[in-house]
């Protein structure tokens, strides 16, 4: 299955095109990111030899991942440093985004990448969802069978991670290619052999214009 195919897939099912829509309206800048993120977990599932229903999953995820800023989008879209307490509010997104996908009865694994996306990096988010110690990850491999969930959220917070550094954002200016890797081995704690696979993907200057 080539990237855009499994983009068609994904917007044609009615809930993933409404959220987009919704993100593309309310938060433009969180919109092209998303988009940065299901190209690169596109990539590194393929080479984590996920097959094609779990490359659906990572995808959906990929897209919906920050769809909970739509509605906290007067903080997202603001230039310049938030505030601590608007920080606070940020750092909810991802317990956002699990209730909207939830709410749009899309796959539970879906919405399980989408809270833990921020679990892996340097400064991990949320830490009392669920069990007050992070998520409870047993639980969810239980529940759909496999370490799946657990390893696609990780792919999810790598390619969040290094798409934000390689991109213009509302609060910074992209950094260079070589820049934005250094700076992603030191913020991503998670799976060293999935870091090490960001690191190794040969087109990502081409897929950020570098």
């Amino acid at each position: 299955m080539k990237p855009q195919e499994l983009l068609l897939d994904l917007v044609n099912v009615p809930a993933v095109n409404l959220l987009l829509n919704q993100l593309r309206t309310r938060c433009m800048t969180e919109y092209g990111h998303s988009y940065g993120v299901f190209q690169l977990g596109f990539l590194m599932g393929r080479e984590a030899g996920f097959d094609n229903s779990e490359q659906y999953l990572l995808g959906m995820a990929g897209l919906l991942h920050d769809i909970g800023k739509v509605e906290i989008s007067d903080i997202t879209n603001k230039s310049g440093d938030l505030t601590d307490d608007e920080m606070d509010v940020v750092r909810t997104h991802p317990k956002r985004s699990y209730d909207l996908i939830k709410k749009w009865d899309l796959p539970e694994e879906v919405a399980w990448m989408a809270v833990a996306h921020h679990e892996f990096g340097r400064n991990r988010y949320p830490r009392d969802s669920y069990n007050g110690n992070g998520h409870d990850y047993s639980g969810a491999e239980r529940r759909h069978g496999s370490s799946f969930t657990f390893e696609g959220a990780q792919v999810l917070c790598a390619c969040d991670i290094f798409d934000a550094l390689a991109t213009q954002r509302s609060y910074k200016k992209p950094l260079e290619i070589d820049a934005a890797k250094d700076r992603f081995a030191r913020d991503f704690v998670g799976n060293e052999i999935i870091r090490d696979a960001l690191l190794r993907i040969e087109d990502l200057p081409v897929l950020y214009g570098k």
